[in-house]
C-alpha cells in the first residue's frame, strides 16, 4: 500500500511540473541543452604512419579510427565486438601516445591467464618495442620493491601486468586519504538531501565504513616494508585495461541500499583501480586510461553508469550525475521483486532496477566515452560462414507432466496460497530450465533418454570428431559442472569414451585450477590436441583464446544474460580461426520453455545493441538480466497455446518496425538541421569561392618562366637549393610552439608552424586563404608539395563550384526528406494492436 501511495505522488508530482508552461520551457531547455547536445564523434586514421609498427601487419579500418580517437580522447572505452582485434588497438595507440609525448609510461593491466598471449601480441605489431612483463611468480613480496624500481629506472614501451600484481601495488597513504576523504564528502552532501530515515541509515552506514578504511590506513602503512614503493612514484601517464567487465563491481553508495548488479561494498580490486585511475586522471589533466571489453554491457544496463564513472568523471561531475542515486532518477526505476538468496535455498524481497528511461541521452553519453564497434557480415578475418543449427528434440512423458506440475506451482503463486519464500517465478524457471536439460537433474530415479538434448549433443560432437580431423569443439554446459557424484560433464565424457573417443581429448576447463594449467589447457586446445573442450560461461566463456581450429559451439544449456552468448560464441568467430566455416548448435527440448527463452534473449540483446548504438526504438525499455518468466508464460508454455508463438512473431515484427522508424525520425531531424544549415553554408562556399579566385589570380600574376623562392632574405632560383634551405629552416626552428615566417613563394607568404595537434611540423601558404603542404623527406619532394597545393588551387574552385551549384537541388531533397511520412506507419499501428490482443488473450497485459 505504502509502495502504491508513493508511486501516485510522484505521478501527481510529475503532472504538476509539467502543468506550467514557463516550468515546463525552462526545464526541458535545461535537458536538452545538457543531455541532447551530444554529437557522437567519429575519427578516421586511414592516414596514420604508425611508426615501428611491422610492415606485414595491416591493421583494419576500424582498428586505425581507434587508435586516432585513443590519441585524441582523454579517456575511452573499446567497445569493440568480441575477437575485433582490440589488443593491437591498445598496442598501437600505446606506442603512439609514446611517440608523441602524449603517455610517457603506459601499463597494461590484463587477465592473469593471457600474460604471455599479450607480450607475444604486442611485439608481433611492434618488433623492436621494449616491453617488460610482470610474471605472477616473479613479483613475491621479496622481490617486489625490486621488480618495481626496475620500472621506475627504465624507459621501456610498455609494462605488462595481470590483475593480480596489479591489485599488489599500493597507493600512498596521502593518495588513499585523499580518494577516501572525496567519497566521505560524497556521502555526506547525500546525508543531507535524504528524505527517507531508512536512506539517511543507509548512508550513514557507508561513511562509517569509510571513516573505518581511513582509521586502518595508518595500520596498514606499519606492515609495509621500509623504503616501500607506491603506485604513484611509478610515474605511469596511462593505464590500459583488458577485458575491462571484470572490474565493474566498483563500490557505489546510494539510499537504496543493496540493489542485484550492484555492490555497496564493492570489490578492493575495482576500487583499487577506480583509486589509481583518480589519482591518474587528477595528475594528468583528466585523462589517463583506456578500458576494452567485447560486452559493456553484461548483468545490467547500469554497468554503463559505472563505465561512465571510471572515464567520464569529470563530464559526469558537470551534470550532476557522479552520484548513482542521481542517474537513477535520470534513467532508470526501483521495484521490489522476489529473488533467489546467494545460497540458492531461500528467497527474499528485494529491490532492484526493473526499467530505463530517456534511453537516447544515455546511449549519447555512453558514446562520449565508448568506441564501437560490430563485425560486419562480410568481414573476411573471421568464419565468413556461420551454421546456427537449432536442435530441436521432443519432450518425453515425464518432461511433459513435470511442465504441467510447473504450471500449477506457477498458478500458486499467482493466487498467493504459496509463500514466495518457498517457491516464486525464478524458482520455477530454474527448474523448468533443469528438466528441459535432462529430467535427472530434477528426479534422480529418472532414467536416461536417449532422446535427450545432452545425447543429442553428445552425437553431434562424436560425429563431428569423427568427421573433421584436428579441428575442435566446444561445449557450455552452466548446470551440473564436475563434483563427486552424478553430474552431466562426467556423463558427457563417459559416453563419447564409449563411442571411442580417447580420453586425453576430452577436457573440463574446470580442471585447470591455476593460470599455469589454463595456459597448458588452452594451448593443447590450440594445436588440436585436445577436440572437445566442456566447460562453463564463467570459466570458459571469458579470456579463452582456442580458436584456432574451433570448427563448432554447442550451448547445451540456455545462458541467463545476452552478454553470455556473446562470449561463449567469440570464442569461436574472431580473427585467428582458420575456418572459413563454423557451427554454432542450440538445442531445444520441445514443449519447454527452452525455444522461448531463446526469443527473450535475443530480444534482450537487441535492446542492449540499440543502447549501445544510439538506435533505441522507443525512450524506455526493461532491465537486461536474467530471463525469468511470468506464470502467464509458464502456462500457455505447458499446455502448447499456439497464441505464444504468434507474441513471439508480434513481438519480434513490431520490433523490427520501431527500429526503422527510429532510424526514419532520426534521417528526417538530421535533414531538418541540414536545411537550417544550408544558408550558413551557402555564405560559406561563395566566400571561399571569392577567395580561391583572388589566389589564382595571385599566383598566375608570381609565376614566371624561372623557379624564384624567397627564404629568410634570400632569393633563390634553383629547386634544390631552396629545398635544401626549407629543411636547414626546420632544423633552426624546431620547437616553435607559433607560426613562424620563412619568406615567400609564387606571391603567398610561407610559414613554418605545427599542425591541429601540435605533433607535426607542416608548411602554410597564405594569400587572401591559408593552405597546408605537409613535409617531404627529400628537397625536391617539399618544392613538389608546395607547387602540387597552388597548382590544386584550380579544382578546388572546381569543385566550390559545383557545390555552389547543387545548392537549389541538396535543398529540396533535404526539404523531402525532413516532411516525408513513415511508410510502415499503418502495419505499425496493426501490430500494436494485434499483440495487444494477443496478450489479452494469453493474460499477459
Amino acid at each position: 500500500l505504502a509502495q502504491e501511495r508513493a508511486r501516485q505522488i510522484a505521478e501527481r508530482f510529475s503532472f504538476w511540473l509539467f502543468r506550467d508552461e514557463p516550468r515546463r520551457s525552462q526545464l526541458l531547455n535545461y535537458y536538452n541543452e545538457n543531455f541532447c547536445a551530444i554529437r557522437p564523434r567519429h575519427f578516421d586514421g586511414s592516414r596514420m604512419l604508425l611508426p615501428g609498427k611491422d610492415p606485414n601487419i595491416k591493421l583494419q579500418k576500424h582498428q586505425l579510427d581507434a587508435v586516432k580517437r585513443i590519441v585524441h580522447s582523454k579517456n575511452i572505452l573499446l567497445a569493440h565486438q568480441v575477437g575485433a582485434g582490440k589488443t593491437y588497438v591498445m598496442a598501437a595507440a600505446a606506442m603512439e601516445m609514446r611517440r608523441l609525448g602524449i603517455s610517457k609510461r603506459n601499463l597494461f593491466v590484463v587477465p592473469n591467464n593471457i600474460l604471455e598471449q599479450w607480450h607475444y601480441e604486442f611485439t608481433q605489431l611492434y618488433p623492436a618495442a621494449e616491453v617488460i612483463v610482470i610474471e605472477p611468480k616473479s613479483f613475491t613480496p621479496a622481490n617486489r620493491n625490486r621488480v618495481l624500481k626496475q620500472i621506475i629506472e627504465s624507459d621501456c614501451d610498455a609494462i605488462i601486468m595481470g590483475y593480480g600484481s596489479f591489485s599488489l601495488i599500493p597507493l600512498s597513504r596521502g593518495e588513499r586519504e585523499r580518494e577516501l576523504n572525496a567519497h566521505l564528502a560524497q556521502i555526506a552532501e547525500s546525508m543531507r538531501s535524504a528524505v527517507y530515515s531508512d536512506a539517511y541509515i543507509v548512508l550513514n552506514r557507508f561513511a562509517s565504513r569509510i571513516e573505518h578504511r581511513l582509521q586502518k590506513l595508518w595500520e596498514e602503512e606499519q606492515t609495509l616494508p621500509k623504503g616501500a614503493v607506491f603506485f604513484d612514484d611509478l610515474g605511469i601517464d596511462t593505464i590500459f585495461v583488458d577485458e575491462a567487465h571484470n572490474f565493474k563491481n566498483i563500490s557505489i553508495e546510494t539510499k537504496h541500499g543493496s540493489l542485484p548488479g550492484l555492490n555497496p561494498k564493492g570489490s578492493k580490486k575495482c576500487d583499487d583501480l577506480m583509486a589509481k585511475l583518480r589519482y591518474i586522471q587528477r595528475t594528468h589533466d583528466g585523462r589517463g586510461a583506456v578500458f576494452a571489453t567485447g560486452t559493456p554491457i553484461t548483468n545490467s544496463v547500469s554497468d554503463m553508469y559505472t563505465m561512465q564513472r571510471y572515464l567520464g568523471y569529470e563530464h559526469m561531475d558537470e551534470l550532476n550525475l557522479l552520484e548513482f542515486d542521481n542517474w537513477v532518477k535520470m534513467f532508470s526505476e526501483v521495484t521490489e521483486e522476489f529473488e533467489v538468496e546467494a545460497n540458492g535455498i531461500g528467497y527474499r524481497l528485494r529491490r532492484r532496477l526493473s526499467r530505463y528511461y530517456n534511453l537516447p541521452e544515455l546511449s549519447l553519453l555512453f558514446s562520449d566515452i565508448a568506441d564501437l564497434y560490430f563485425t560486419p557480415e562480410d568481414d573476411k578475418r573471421i568464419p565468413h560462414k556461420v551454421n546456427y543449427i537449432n536442435c530441436t528434440v521432443p519432450a518425453s512423458e515425464s518432461l511433459r507432466k513435470y511442465i504441467e506440475e510447473l504450471a500449477v506451482r506457477a498458478e500458486e503463486v499467482k493466487s498467493g496460497s504459496v509463500a514466495r519464500t518457498e517457491d516464486n517465478m525464478l524458482k520455477i524457471t530454474t527448474d523448468g530450465r533443469k528438466a528441459a536439460l535432462d529430467m535427472r537433474l530434477v528426479n534422480p530415479e529418472e532414467p536416461d533418454n536417449p532422446n535427450s538434448k545432452l545425447n543429442t549433443c553428445v552425437e553431434n560432437v562424436f560425429r563431428i570428431w569423427s568427421e573433421r580431423d584436428k579441428l575442435t569443439q566446444l561445449v557450455f554446459l552452466d548446470q551440473s559442472t564436475p563434483k563427486d557424484g552424478f553430474n552431466l560433464y562426467d556423463d558427457i565424457k563417459q559416453k563419447l569414451i564409449l563411442r571411442g573417443v580417447p580420453a586425453d581429448e576430452i577436457a573440463f576447463v574446470h580442471d585447470a585450477v591455476n593460470d599455469a594449467m589454463r595456459t597448458t589447457l588452452f594451448n593443447k586446445v590450440r594445436k588440436g590436441r585436445i577436440r572437445v573442450l566442456i566447460g562453463s560461461t564463467f570459466k570458459l566463456g571469458i579470456g579463452a583464446n582456442v580458436q584456432n581450429n574451433l570448427l563448432a559451439v554447442h550451448h547445451l544449456d540456455i545462458p541467463w544474460r545476452p552478454s553470455d552468448v556473446t562470449q561463449r560464441e567469440g570464442r569461436m568467430l574472431r580473427q585467428g580461426n582458420r575456418n572459413d566455416e563454423v557451427m554454432i548448435y542450440r538445442y531445444i527440448t520441445n514443449g519447454s520453455f527452452d525455444a522461448y527463452s531463446w526469443q527473450l534473449l535475443e530480444n534482450k540483446q537487441r535492446f542492449i545493441s540499440q543502447i549501445v548504438n544510439g538506435d533505441c526504438p522507443s525512450r524506455s525499455g526493461d532491465e537486461v538480466d536474467e530471463v525469468v518468466l511470468t506464470y502467464s508464460e509458464v502456462k500457455s508454455l505447458a499446455v502448447g497455446n499456439p497464441l505464444i508463438k504468434r507474441k513471439i512473431e508480434l513481438e519480434t515484427e513490431l520490433q523490427r518496425k520501431l527500429v526503422l522508424k527510429s532510424k526514419h525520425e532520426r534521417a528526417k531531424t538530421e535533414a531538418a538541421e541540414q536545411l537550417l544549415q544550408l544558408p550558413a553554408k551557402n555564405s560559406e562556399l561563395l566566400k571561399l569561392r571569392d577567395i580561391l579566385q583572388k589566389d589564382m589570380l595571385l599566383a598566375e600574376q608570381n609565376t614566371g618562366e624561372g623557379f624564384s623562392m624567397m627564404l629568410a632574405g634570400e632569393n633563390y632560383t634553383r629547386r634544390r637549393d631552396a629545398g635544401e634551405r626549407l629543411i636547414e629552416l626546420l632544423a633552426e626552428h624546431a620547437f616553435i610552439r607559433e607560426e613562424k615566417r620563412i619568406g615567400t613563394y609564387r606571391g603567398f607568404k610561407l610559414f613554418l608552424a605545427n599542425d591541429i595537434s601540435g605533433a607535426r611540423r607542416i608548411f602554410l601558404l597564405k594569400g587572401s586563404g591559408t593552405y597546408r603542404s605537409d613535409l617531404s623527406e627529400s628537397a625536391m619532394g617539399i618544392i613538389a608539395r608546395l607547387d602540387n597545393v597552388v597548382n590544386g588551387l584550380k579544382t578546388r574552385l572546381e569543385t566550390t563550384l559545383g557545390s555552389i551549384e547543387r545548392m537549389e537541388q541538396d535543398e529540396a531533397e533535404l526539404r523531402s526528406e525532413s516532411e516525408k511520412p513513415f511508410p510502415f506507419e499503418t502495419e505499425l499501428t496493426e501490430l500494436r494492436r494485434e499483440l495487444k490482443r494477443v496478450n489479452g488473450e494469453l493474460g499477459m497485459l
